[in-house]
């Protein structure tokens, strides 16, 4: 059986060097930067829990103070710095090959982000709660979760992509609701996210080549974007909440 280090560390092992910082035009990350960039100013301290290779971090990198980087994968955590020297980023940033909550991270943050983490752990509260330790008063959590109802899950058409990619679990809106109030965090704003063009794009490999002319060209992003959000009303793929230490 595959560990779960060796699962993530065949997840990244194909990523591309990155030639450029993603921004509010790009298809895979526009929406959750766009998102994101509203509780950012250039005082924040912001800890990205589940960085991946850190593309979200190297476009925060010139937006606040300093951003820590946060990963289990050691291969995800290699590529990250590569990219992170390529495109003159490091100094605000660090990386930590991490298992979290398991194992401690030090220090107080403006800004947590659980991107498309929870749904990779089993202990989901024990995760929350770490991450409201580690705010500041006042502090915000943006947490983005795989929907229970997105059309595909429901069509049991996604149960193979959420094995490779290693999904445990999906939420509902109410579920993650709970979760985060029972931890003692308030909820400022949630957004559902993913009609199900998006959801099946990015579930499926052989569209890869529609996302990176997606990623490419502005004028096929907002054309997938407008047919998205059209289809959105049979159910959204991804929920977005955040919450505040108050």
């Amino acid at each position: 059986m595959i560990s779960k280090i060796t699962k993530y560390n065949l997840f990244h092992k194909n990523a591309d060097v990155q030639k450029k910082i993603v921004d509010f035009n790009n298809f895979t990350y526009g929406n959750l930067l766009l998102l994101i960039s509203r509780y950012v100013n250039s005082n924040s301290r912001i800890l990205d829990l589940g960085c991946g290779v850190g593309t979200i971090d190297f476009y925060l990198s010139d937006k606040c103070n300093f951003v820590t980087c946060v990963d289990y994968s050691d291969k995800a955590i290699e590529i990250a710095k590569v990219n992170a020297e390529i495109l003159g980023v490091s100094k605000n940033l660090s990386f930590l090959k991490k298992r979290f909550p398991e194992q401690i991270i030090t220090g107080k943050y403006d800004i947590v982000l659980c991107i498309e983490f929870l749904e990779h752990l089993r202990n989901g509260k024990l995760v929350i709660l770490n991450a409201k330790n580690l705010l500041r008063k006042n502090g915000i959590v943006i947490i983005s979760v795989p929907s229970i109802n997105s059309p595909l899950h429901k069509l049991r058409l996604a149960k193979q992509h959420d094995k490779r990619v290693g999904h445990i679990r999906r939420y509902s809106v109410e579920t993650l609701e709970t979760l985060i109030q029972t931890s003692g965090l308030k909820i400022i704003k949630i957004e559902k996210k993913e009609g199900v063009l998006r959801n099946l794009l990015f579930s499926f490999s052989f569209f890869n080549i529609i996302i990176r002319v997606a990623n490419r060209f502005s004028i096929v992003a907002k054309i997938l974007t407008y047919i998205d959000n059209i289809l959105s009303v049979f159910g959204e793929g991804q929920i977005i909440i955040v919450a505040k230490r108050i």
